[in-house]
């Protein structure tokens, strides 16, 4: 389980970063402001802003033409998921969860839109079958991701949520800047993600 990597590498993929936000302006559009340059941070309210532009809640729905059920039973094998999700690189479980899931640890590295890659570790902590699953992500973003499904016909209704912040120091400190990008990116791989699921359950119908 887990998704919406962001950019995480060197200073000559940070630099590579910075120059994505050069693309035109209709690409990385966003609600967020980003009006922070040259803010004196020494205030209580711009430190508040400044740790605000690292955490992230995104959220992503899919309606995909399939059962419940099949969806449902592909997201909750992530160890299959780099057969069909084309930016999951790799998933190795670390440590197997009870007999229902809870407490598997799985760590998953992924490829992005960006030229970075990203691994964190996901811990499986809430699963209501055929409803929701839920993981606490820690590396190199902390936080929660979760997945939702709700039946609509023969329509599976999926939303996933993820709820995390960025860690790496030089990400703290560009955040503000390329906080659109981030969103942008994880837009895209959670869209190759839809687009292999759909393939798969084809393949599998």
């Amino acid at each position: 389980m887990g998704a919406a990597p962001f950019p995480t590498g060197s200073s000559s993929a940070r630099n590579r970063c910075l120059a994505a936000t050069r693309q035109p302006a209709a690409l990385f559009r966003t609600r967020d402001r980003i009006a922070y340059i040259g803010e004196d941070y020494s205030s209580a309210s711009a430190r508040r802003t400044a740790m605000a532009s690292t955490e992230f809640h995104l959220v992503t729905t899919w309606a995909v033409d399939a059962s419940i059920e099949d969806v449902w039973r592909e997201l909750t094998t992530p160890e299959s998921w780099p057969d069909w999700w084309p930016s999951v690189k790799e998933v190795t479980l670390l440590r197997p969860g009870d007999e229902s899931g809870i407490g598997a640890v799985r760590r998953m590295k992924w490829s992005t839109a960006l030229p970075y890659d990203l691994a964190f570790d996901m811990e499986t902590t809430r699963i209501d079958p055929l409803s929701l699953i839920e993981g606490k992500a820690s590396g190199e973003l902390d936080g929660t991701g979760r997945w939702t499904l709700r039946p609509d016909g023969a329509v599976c209704n999926v939303r996933y949520d993820w709820i995390v912040k960025v860690t790496k120091p030089w990400m703290v400190r560009l955040a503000f800047i390329l906080k659109p990008v981030f969103r942008w990116n994880h837009a895209v791989v959670m869209e190759r993600g839809r687009q292999g699921l759909v393939r798969r359950l084809a393949r599998n119908a």
